[in-house]
């Protein structure tokens, strides 16, 4: 009696198992890495657009509360050089601080109540550069610059960009 050999096989070698495996793994790293890169770029915009949103809402409103202030430069208290705050006195007789405060805040701090100008998930950095006036006595002008270093710390390290906004007074 002789045994019948049969040339086809009815599943796969080990090699050509090992062979796929390897493959898979190697398209699998690949497609993974492009879809790191994309999720790290996807949320590297979306934290300076909130940066820049944030920032531009605390310059709109500081300009907002220089204006508010009156047209008499007088009223204001400009630091010499550069500084945390400013102060000044608003049409109501008030007092208003515009104040920095380092790696958490700025705020608007007045009788009225105190407003703080920057969310919770946005921090200040530099605030010796806050604020900087310059008054030409002649002309009853004067310059406010506002300075400011936003953005977020953790995750993937620190980011943060410069701010700058100009307000003449007269």
């Amino acid at each position: 009696m002789k045994l019948e050999i049969r040339n086809f096989s009815r599943g796969f070698t080990l090699i050509e198992m090992v062979v796929v495996l390897g493959i898979s793994v190697i398209l699998m790293t690949a497609v993974g890495g492009v879809m790191t890169s994309s999720f790290r770029a996807k949320n590297s915009t979306l934290v300076r657009e909130t940066v820049q949103n944030e920032a531009k809402l605390v310059m709109d409103q500081l300009k907002k509360n220089v204006f508010d202030a009156g047209v008499n430069t007088d009223d204001f208290f400009c630091p010499i050089g550069v500084g945390t705050s400013i102060s000044f006195n608003t049409k109501s007789d008030g007092k208003t601080y515009l104040t920095c405060y380092e790696g958490v805040k700025i705020a608007s701090e007045s009788a009225n109540g105190d407003f703080l100008l920057t969310n919770s998930g946005v921090s200040v950095r530099n605030c010796d550069s806050f604020v900087t006036c310059q008054k030409n006595s002649d002309l009853k002008v004067m310059r406010v610059d506002f300075n400011l270093d936003m953005g977020i710390t953790g995750g993937t390290g620190d980011q943060f960009w410069t701010f700058v906004s100009k307000v003449t007074v007269r």
